[in-house]
């Protein structure tokens, strides 16, 4: 799907709930979303999850079915990262449920993101020599 995705923000959620995204996460996130070209949003597949993809966009996380043209399943809204944050605290937001399987998924999508999440961007920014230990060098 090319240019903006808005369903989430024009169809009316089932059910809105306060959460938390996980710092490792929401890191993740920030980091794929400024190496992307933000014409629309980064479209991640979900392997496990059928026909459902994650989209990246700079102020929610969506989970939508493309079998369902892009219905959303579950969105991560109202993302409230303080900028005195610690890095290692969770992120307040709002998790809004589209359709009646989303509760029931909800985990498997979870964990389904922060996998592919961290795939995405092994992918696109590779650590060169990972796992290196450099000795320093010694003096005198």
């Amino acid at each position: 799907m090319k240019g903006a995705y808005t369903r989430h923000l024009l169809a009316r959620p089932l059910a809105v709930e306060a959460c938390e995204i996980a710092p490792d996460c929401y890191s993740c996130m920030r980091r794929a979303l400024a190496r992307a070209d933000l014409s629309g949003p980064v479209w991640l597949d979900l392997p496990g999850l059928g026909t459902m993809k994650l989209a990246l966009l700079p102020d929610a996380l969506v989970v939508a079915d493309r079998a369902l043209g892009h219905l959303p399943m579950a969105a991560w809204t109202e993302i409230r990262a303080l900028p005195d944050r610690g890095l290692h605290e969770p992120v307040p937001c709002q998790l809004a449920l589209y359709h009646s399987r989303g509760a029931r998924l909800i985990g498997a999508m979870r964990a389904a993101m922060e996998r592919e999440l961290n795939r995405h961007l092994a992918e696109i920014c590779p650590v060169p020599d990972a796992g290196k230990v450099l000795a320093f060098p010694k003096h005198g």
